[in-house]
């Protein structure tokens, strides 16, 4: 058949991304005979790419994440103005965790949870008159006027699709300039080495039922080497959830990684709980530097005992100390995400947070901090449940067409269990303004005031009346026209 994979737009625009999911999907499809375009709203104009090969599909599919649902059904109803008979086809986090409500929408045939690359190639084979789709796993549909929704798929073995096929993207058009506290590590891709994890955070939309499936060290180790020796990739971000589950394949990489000889950098995903003398200890460590290993990111979530806790995080206020200092140890960057905003979180919890992310600084500089990040329930997590009901949540598809992330659903005054909304609107803007590394003189001059007043309102735990975040951030879009660069 032919078909056509679509990238659509998001609500905001972000740094380009080789979408991996897509390139697995793609390649699944076209080594079973089918041939597959992708379209790719990050490199390309999306209408007008997809409108020719809108009439030359039989199947068109859209990846869809919450923040893409507009341009996405704006697209849908575009395949169907063209031809009634084509196939439109939904994929991806959104559709997954509102399968019923996508599929009820008019321009949306099918919707594909999970995992697709086994579910499309049978549909492909069900309208190409082969078997029942009754008997398709992972598929919701209508039938009659009534949805249907057939039973949960196996998981997939990731080591039957490696290495993907990269050549059916256009892979030159990602490649970046991967930088981390202004310090440039050259020409980089991300890479999956596994699917899934092993915990079973209170937060996270637990799909695929803990189950951790991983590419051997060896398919690793080819997949690293086709992106250096193709591409001339100097950096490869592993986008696993956790690349650190098992120790053995880590050490086995790493010592290929250096028997080789591959000359690249990498970073991955990993735990605080995992620093210690049976898993990530010292000689793993000096192990992982030697191959190339750069940065280590950590999802921290809070300074709170108790929310960490509630979060079911399985990690201690010790062992996140220990991490950072371990990575200092060995100078590899580290990465601590963090989050706000959790139901029963009162204000010593979140000045608590803000006091560990200062701490960590203290520990190690050159920490970077991602957030903290607003908790927003989605179905799947277990949170979910406790604060379901206090919230409205869009109940069509077209609904969250006029809603985004932020503005809208589960926008801030609408979590009524925020206790100090103030914190939770404004602590990540004070939180980059405190770390902020900026890359020359000048900037390092023009922010140097908003640093000062971002320490003390962190300190203090003030953070109302935000008429300096308001002249920062005037003062940083006239930056940006004038001089066409932003403030980091």
């Amino acid at each position: 058949m032919k078909i056509t994979l679509v990238n659509p737009e998001g609500e905001k625009k972000s740094q380009k991304q080789l979408h991996l999911s897509l390139l697995y999907l793609a390649t699944a499809l076209h080594r079973k005979g089918h041939t597959v375009k992708v379209v790719d709203s990050q490199i390309e104009n999306i209408g007008k790419k997809l409108r020719p090969l809108i009439l030359k599909s039989d199947i068109v599919g859209f990846s869809v994440m919450t923040n893409q649902v507009k341009n996405a059904i704006e697209l849908s109803d575009l395949v169907k103005e063209k031809d009634p008979d084509i196939k439109v086809v939904w994929g991806g986090i959104h559709p997954t965790l509102y399968p019923k409500q996508t599929v009820e929408d008019k321009s949306v045939d099918f919707v594909i949870t999970n995992e697709g690359e086994i579910t499309l190639l049978e549909l492909s084979s069900w309208l190409e008159g082969k078997g029942k789709i009754s008997d398709i796993k992972g598929l919701v549909y209508k039938e009659n006027g009534k949805v249907r929704v057939t039973s949960k798929r196996e998981f997939l073995d990731l080591n039957t699709l490696s290495p993907p096929e990269w050549e059916i993207l256009k892979i030159r058009e990602y490649i970046s300039d991967f930088k981390i506290g202004g310090k440039s590590f050259g020409k980089s891709l991300p890479l999956h080495s596994g699917r899934g994890c092993v915990y079973n955070c209170a937060f996270c939309i637990n799909l695929l039922e803990n189950r951790w499936r991983p590419l051997n060290a060896g398919k690793i180790l080819g997949e690293v080497k086709i992106l250096t020796e193709r591409y001339g990739i100097e950096y490869i971000q592993f986008m696993d959830e956790n690349f650190f589950v098992n120790k053995k394949r880590v050490e086995e990489f790493c010592e290929a990684m250096i028997s080789e000889n591959i000359d690249v950098k990498w970073h991955a995903n990993t735990r605080a709980n995992y620093f210690n003398e049976n898993h990530l200890n010292n000689s793993l460590m000096r192990l992982a530097k030697k191959s190339g290993c750069t940065t280590l990111a950590m999802g921290i979530e809070s300074g709170s005992e108790k929310i960490l806790n509630k979060l079911k995080k399985e990690i201690t206020m010790p062992q996140i100390l220990n991490a950072v200092t371990t990575c200092r140890k060995f100078d590899i960057n580290t990465i601590c995400s963090f989050m706000i905003g959790i139901p029963g979180e009162e204000k010593k919890d979140m000045m608590e947070t803000l006091r560990l992310i200062t701490k960590i600084k203290k520990i190690n500089p050159k920490a970077y901090i991602i957030g903290p990040q607003v908790f927003r329930p989605y179905p799947g997590c277990s949170l979910y449940n406790e604060v379901k009901g206090l919230f409205k949540e869009p109940l069509t598809l077209r609904e969250w067409s006029s809603k985004n992330l932020f503005e809208g659903y589960a926008s801030l005054d609408s979590l009524p269990w925020i206790s100090e909304p103030d914190i939770a609107a404004n602590a990540w803007f004070y939180v980059m303004r405190a770390q902020s590394t900026p890359d020359s003189f000048t900037k390092a001059l023009l922010e140097f005031p908003f640093k000062k007043i971002a320490d003390f309102r962190m300190k203090h735990g003030l953070f109302g009346f935000n008429i300096d975040k308001e002249i920062f951030e005037s003062f940083q879009g006239l930056y940006h026209k004038q001089f066409q660069s932003s403030i980091h």
